[in-house]
């Protein structure tokens, strides 16, 4: 097969999230569920060229430390380039910064959650839109998920639909067109990531009045969450023979 699942690499690790082999884009590899032929990691970073449709099994946009609201070149290269992918019908999954740039690549608004940090584990609840959804709807209704993000997508674009929000934030599953999905939590971390991201960022977090211990504290596992990395994996698979 000559085309590939691109997943769109945007950052390094941090440091602090040591321990654990591999990058972002490894562990998201790791968690579809589909021959590791069949995935090719595109460093924009280094520029990397951004595939062509007819080269694309589906898309997956990690997470990165950058901001979207930075229009950082690379960010704005994959932005100006995913109008295309998702208009061809192409599925994609944005995770956290992908999130908010598929959304704004697509004609939204990304800025500062107004509710402030979001780090720790909190509860992800489903709307009724999300029942018959392809990613969703195999799922229950409400489950932990693991979050750390800044910005947050403020206005969503046109024909979007919200599948699931946080106590914090309204937009925090969408679905755009037949097979974009964007999440702003993060499915593919484990609890040790966020253990060491709330060490490493102490003191950030409280000069922002926050309370390490208490966001430590509000760790838990997240299998549900995890799932959904290889749900996408299976509904890439089931379209590869008609995109």
């Amino acid at each position: 097969m000559s085309r590939s699942l691109a997943i769109i690499k945007m950052d390094n690790r941090p440091k602090e999230l040591t321990g654990r082999e591999g990058d972002w884009e490894h562990w998201i590899a790791a968690g579809l569920g589909i021959d590791r032929e069949l995935i090719n990691i595109v460093n924009v970073l280094t520029g990397e060229e951004l595939p062509a449709p007819d080269k694309l099994l589906g898309v997956v946009l990690p997470g990165s430390t950058a901001m979207v609201t930075d229009k950082l070149e690379w960010s704005e290269q994959v932005a100006n380039w995913l109008p295309e992918i998702v208009n061809s019908d192409i599925p994609v999954l944005g995770i956290c910064y992908g999130h908010q740039l598929l959304n704004y690549a697509m004609g939204g608004k990304i800025g500062r959650n107004p509710n402030g940090r979001q780090l720790g584990s909190i509860n992800f609840e489903l709307f009724a839109s999300a029942k018959n959804d392809q990613l969703f709807g195999a799922g229950p209704d409400n489950f932990p998920v693991f979050i750390s993000h800044l910005e947050s997508v403020i206005e969503l674009p046109g024909g979007a639909v919200v599948l699931g929000k946080s106590p914090y934030d309204p937009n925090y599953a969408i679905r755009i067109g037949s097979y974009a999905w964007s999440v702003q939590f993060h499915p593919e971390f484990t609890v040790p990531e966020l253990y060491r991201i709330i060490h490493d960022r102490k003191d950030v977090i409280m000069a922002e009045g926050l309370d390490p211990a208490v966001l430590r504290n509000s760790v838990v596992t997240t299998p549900e969450s995890s799932m959904l990395i290889r749900r996408f994996g299976r509904i890439v698979m089931n379209l590869a023979d008609i995109i």
